[in-house]
C-alpha cells in the first residue's frame, strides 16, 4: 500500500501543492478575514497599513498635516 501523495502523484503527474497565503504588494501577509484594498488599475492588494505608502508610491500624492 503506497502513501496517498504517491498514488495521486502516479494518477495526476502533480503533486498536491500547499496552497500559499496571499500577499500584498509589500510581501505582507494577508491573514484570513483582514480587510485589504485592491487597486482596479492594476489588481494590487494593500493592507490598511501599507495603504498610505502605496497611495504615496504610486499615485504621487504627498501626505501633509491638516
Amino acid at each position: 500500500m503506497q502513501h496517498p501523495s504517491i498514488t495521486r502523484t502516479e494518477r495526476t503527474g502533480y503533486p498536491q501543492l500547499e496552497e500559499q497565503p496571499k500577499r500584498d504588494i509589500y510581501d505582507e501577509e494577508i491573514f484570513s478575514g483582514e480587510r485589504v484594498w485592491l487597486d482596479p488599475n492594476n489588481g494590487n492588494l494593500i493592507l490598511k497599513c501599507n495603504l498610505a505608502k502605496y497611495i504615496m508610491e504610486h499615485y504621487d500624492f504627498d501626505l501633509v498635516e491638516g
